[in-house]
């Protein structure tokens, strides 16, 4: 038995798809985004050698 002639769909070229995804992208920033900005930040390579130097110096807090 076929289907019914109103059971057949026709193929889409996606227009709908991609415009949701524009929206998506435009409102809210990527996962990877977010996950990177989360992160928590390591100190800058200068202010550790600043450290290092008052300790060595003989200066404490």
């Amino acid at each position: 038995m076929s289907r019914h002639i109103a059971d057949r769909r026709t193929p889409t070229s996606g227009d709908k798809t991609r415009a949701f995804l524009e929206i998506a992208r435009k409102e809210a920033p990527h996962p990877a985004v977010i996950a990177l900005t989360r992160q928590p930040r390591s100190p800058r390579k200068g202010d550790k050698t600043a450290q290092f130097v008052r300790i060595d110096r003989g200066r404490t807090a």
